[in-house]
């Protein structure tokens, strides 16, 4: 069965026709190459690339040994050889040119899969620097880090770097004098961020290009734009980032406009499977690998899209340095069945330089650096001879010029592109009152002219820093939907071309209704949530940092099914803001999924769940607020200021006090936590239109803001619901944590066959659902199911899902096209799984010491029974709960550390071969029969991390002796047989007792 694992990007088909359409006339003039598996075909394409200037390409491939190492080939396609060096026996990646060309940093890694047999000093992860000849290897940075994908630096110019430490913090180091000062210091989960050479802007992993303010060493967290392997140009002034497996897209850092630069279908013999994108330093060359989907090799060393072992090759296009356009076909580089991926690429500057503009486009060169005098060749047809190359290009198209005296050539570029007009991509409100207009280019607004249908005055108009923006200041906050008019708008060209008349829609949120001294602001996924900061005038954007169970769902409301998710970088303006004020607010709408625990953390400011009771603590005291309903929300106010607290629900006040008499001069709130407070109270349900002011909202102003928010959840179309009982009937090949890294999050979908209709209406006999596998690079217990589990599922169709169109979905199921997909809001077995319960001894020890002792135990046998007890030790049977987990019972070191044993005896039918999945929140380690199979530190508190490994089970009764470490609050683990499917084996049976 084929593997069809799917991406689905946003506005993939949107930005695949556009790239066809910004392409210049070059990219349609030379066809590929009559048989394009042959690499002497290429050869008249890479002299042409070359022909502008030297350079290189330097990438990452497997055809030394079959282990990473570095290589290098000249753009004419001559000279391939290895550049790192073999000595050392290591993996090198990560390989990053100087602006200048002449050096190549990279990074260094242990051959060995198996760190545990290293020593210290082994483990570690030098950066080098090597010259572009090999010679001059040497560690520039003892041990150092990627930011997930193969991308370790950014060079800020020919003689500094900004590099990734062991932690992740990144640095700035100067080559010469090794002086390395701090850039950003991690906070939270800390990715490891990148920033451009311009230190305006940093980006991690997946894709998010924040605003980054160098003096204060803060980073204006954004959204993810979805796709992974952002980087910037050597300028600063763009991103880039694979958009999907199919398109290479940019971004204009000043503008925030998106674009494709290349799609998957402009590539030839169906290699449309994009990856590994990287830009020249001069912005002239693209560089990027591509593989035929249908040859992605996906074993356990396959990486995400297999690109560790499919056959991806190395193409190169010419780009329009300003506008990183697309003016050529793309040419390949390397050939055969080996991996090629990350490549990098260098090219001299053309020595006549570069220019561009609207036809008709006039250009003069001079001829100087020829002694005065040359022979003029302007690449349409046209010649001259003299000092100056003086010529206007009435078509467009990408042209080399030439000028020859004697022996010698020199070279330049000009991209003559289509006279048009601007065009005005969209406004936004930013703030209440200011109106930013977008441009798809540099536009002159001297005489712009500006008018809002609904008559609101205009203060002020002004042009943005980078031309492309206009900013426009209103008298008052527009209360409702509105359009504007722009008119008078040109661009910049030698012969200027006029935008006609435009009128822009003007989408204004209700919500909140008063947005003066907000320091928070997230109402759902898909908007803006951007506000300026009262004190400091700081454009803040509030990014949720998801944990454990976590998403999106249909309405980009926050779902928690016991995991957490937290707003980094809010607590520190909060605190210093309501010190000044001495006044705060809180205002947030939750819906409970269901009434069944106690002590659940809703949001970490003191709001909390006690199975049906919504109480709120603040200074010692406790006020209950309502009663609430599994499946309602609850918009809820907290305003407070010195001697007077005022809570509302639902618009109703519930409570209205003077206990609390707190001045505020002290006041140190946590960050913005929701769903769990990290110390194991998980709370389930969603959340949305999360709001934090310093100031005390008024009861008319809380009523208000519930009667707006509650119109806009009305205003949501219900999904079609649909409720079945079903049994699975078939499984697409699971994804795990390890096959998706770096990525985070993945689907998978399975078969059921329907046995009942609960709620709604279906027809056929059996439904296709795709559940979460991999979230928060945890695997979601659902996939351990075995085929024939009887559940209970609430569905919603995944053609209304639009929360999915950046999420990874395995389905490698027959294909059915009369079966719909739907995606499982909820799930829950009707068949009880595997009955485990452990014998449980410990409480051992705090600290470090704890692993150490008592391990008399772990030379047991029949361990139960010939363990001798010490002073008040007993053996405690405990079951495991619903997702796995064996709490242990012993009490809780304040500083972590303690130990405990757990044992059980499996009993199998045959001698068979099996997968052992423990987890934990700290260190883990197994015997089988004696037999140590894996030892574990997960460190992924407050979540139970998982690891999988190969044990076997003789027939009859195998004992398991787990060894436990506790992590601040949890003390427990779990310990879970699968078979090569990884599903639950069903004839497995579970004892406390041994033989």
């Amino acid at each position: 069965m084929v593997r069809r694992t799917i991406i689905a990007c946003v506005g993939v088909m949107v930005l695949s026709m556009a790239a066809v359409a910004l392409a210049g006339e070059g990219a349609k003039a030379s066809p590929w190459p009559a048989e394009t598996s042959d690499p002497a075909a290429w050869a008249p394409a890479q002299k042409a690339i070359a022909e502008l200037g030297d350079g290189f390409i330097v990438w990452e491939t497997r055809r030394d040994e079959g282990v990473w190492s570095l290589w290098t080939i000249k753009l004419d396609g001559t000279g391939l050889r290895r550049l790192s060096p073999r000595e050392d026996g290591r993996v090198h990646i990560a390989a990053h040119i100087s602006p200048d060309g002449k050096r190549v940093a990279y990074l260094s890694l242990p051959r060995e899969k198996d760190n545990s047999k290293l020593t210290d000093e082994q483990r570690k992860l030098p950066l080098h620097l090597i010259n572009i000849d090999g010679t001059g290897d040497k560690v520039i940075v003892p041990d150092a880090r990627t930011y997930g994908w193969s991308r370790a630096v950014v060079w800020l110019n020919d003689n500094e770097i900004a590099h990734l430490d062991a932690k992740r913090d990144t640095y700035r180091l100067n080559l010469t004098t090794g002086q390395s000062t701090p850039i950003y210091m991690g906070q939270g989960d800390n990715p490891g961020w990148l920033p451009n050479a311009a230190l305006t802007h940093m980006t991690a992993c997946f894709s998010t290009f924040c605003p980054y303010d160098a003096k204060t060493q803060k980073i204006n967290f954004l959204p993810s734009l979805g796709g992974c392997q952002p980087y910037f140009t050597q300028d600063g002034n763009w991103g880039f980032w694979m958009h999907g497996g199919e398109v290479v897209a940019k971004m204009n850092l000043a503008t925030r406009v998106i674009n494709p630069i290349i799609t998957g279908h402009e590539l030839p013999d169906r290699r449309g499977h994009l990856y590994c994108s990287m830009i020249s330093d001069n912005n002239m060359l693209l560089a990027f690998v591509a593989c035929d989907p249908a040859k992605f090799i996906q074993d356990d060393e396959g990486g995400y899209f297999g690109c560790s072992r499919s056959p991806y090759k190395i193409f190169v296009v010419r780009l329009d340095p300003k506008t990183l356009d697309t003016v050529s076909r793309p040419v390949q580089y390397t050939f055969g069945e080996l991996c090629d991926r990350f490549p990098d690429i260098w090219q001299a500057t053309p020595e006549l330089g570069y220019g561009g503009g609207k036809a008709p486009y006039s250009i003069e060169f001079s001829a100087k650096d020829l002694g005065g005098q040359a022979q003029w060749d302007f690449g349409d047809g046209a010649t001259d001879k003299g000092a100056a190359g003086r010529h206007t290009y009435d078509k467009p198209g990408m042209y080399v010029v030439k000028a020859v005296a004697g022996d010698k050539t020199l070279r330049g570029l000009v991209n003559v592109r289509p006279a048009k007009p601007p065009i005005a991509l969209g406004a936004t409100l930013e703030k209440a009152r200011e109106l930013i207009v977008t441009f798809d280019e540099p536009v002159q607004l001297k005489d712009v002219k500006v008018e809002l249908e609904s008559k609101i005055g205009i203060e002020k108009v002004s042009a943005g820093e980078s031309g492309r923006t206009l900013h426009i200041l209103l008298a008052q906050r527009p209360r409702q939907n509105d359009w504007l008019t722009i008119d008078n708008v040109t661009d910049l060209a030698q012969h200027p071309s006029k935008m006609e008349k435009t009128r822009l829609a003007i989408p204004v949120s209700p919500w909140p209704t008063n947005m003066k001294d907000l320091i928070c602001l997230w109402q759902t996924g898909d908007k803006p949530n951007t506000i300026r900061d009262p004190f400091t005038n700081e454009v803040r954007t509030a990014t949720p940092n998801l944990s454990g169970l976590t998403w999106l769902d249909r309405n980009q409301a926050l779902v928690f099914d016991g995991g957490g998710a937290t707003i980094y970088g809010v607590a520190a303006a909060f605190s210093n803001a309501v010190r000044q004020t001495h006044q705060f607010s809180y205002e947030f709408t939750m819906t409970p999924r269901d009434l069944d625990s106690t002590r659940q953390s809703v949001l970490r400011y003191g709001f909390w769940q006690d199975k049906d009771k919504l109480r709120f603590e603040y200074a010692g005291k406790s006020f209950e607020l309502a009663t609430v309903k599994a499946k309602q929300p609850y918009h809820v106010v907290v305003s407070y200021q010195p001697g007077k607290l005022l809570i509302l629900v639902n618009g109703q006040e519930v409570v209205n006090t003077d206990q609390i008499q707190d001045d505020l001069n002290g006041y140190k709130p946590p960050e913005v936590t929701m769903g769990n407070d990290l110390d194991g109270h998980r709370w389930r349900g969603t959340i949305e239109g999360v709001a934090s002011y310093c100031r005390a909202l008024s009861a008319e102003e809380a009523k208000a803001n519930y009667q707006v928010y509650r119109d806009l959840m009305a205003q949501r179309k219900a999904p079609p619901r649909l409720e079945v009982e079903a049994k699975m009937v078939a499984s697409s090949q699971v994804l795990l944590p390890k096959e998706i890294a770096p990525y985070k999050r993945a689907l998978t979908v399975f078969e059921y066959e329907v046995a009942k209709v609960l709620d709604g209406e279906y027809k056929a006999k059996r439904v296709r659902v795709a559940h979460w596998a991999v979230l928060d690079m945890l695997s979601v217990r659902i996939v351990q199911w075995p085929i024939g589990t009887q559940v209970r599922l609430v569905l919603e169709p995944m053609t209304i899902c639009t929360q999915f169109k950046e999420e990874n979905i395995s389905d490698t199921l027959e294909l059915s096209p009369d079966l719909p997909t739907y995606f499982a809001t909820t799930a829950s077995r009707l068949t009880s799984g595997p009955q485990q319960q452990w014998n449980l001894i410990g409480g051992f020890g705090n600290g470090g010491a704890a692993w150490k002792t008592p391990q008399e135990i772990e030379t047991l046998k029949d361990i139960v029974k010939t363990y001798p007890l010490k002073k008040d030790q007993k053996w405690e049977m405990r079951k495991a709960d619903a997702n796995g987990y064996i709490n242990g019972p012993f009490g809780r070191g304040s500083s972590g550390g303690k130990m405990g044993y757990g044992v059980i005896y499996v009993k199998s039918p045959d001698d068979r071969k099996a997968t052992l999945c423990p987890g934990g929140v700290g260190t883990t380690k197994v015997w089988v029969n004696g037999k140590e199979v894996v030892e574990v530190d997960f460190s992924r508190y407050p979540f139970c991390d998982t690891t999988r490994q190969n044990i076997e089970l003789k027939k009859g009764t195998n004992e398991v002796l787990v060894k436990f470490r506790q992590r601040y609050a949890f003390f427990g683990f779990s310990a879970d047989f699968l078979d090569a499917q990884g599903k639950e084996m069903t004839d497995l049976a579970y004892d406390t007792a041994g033989p």
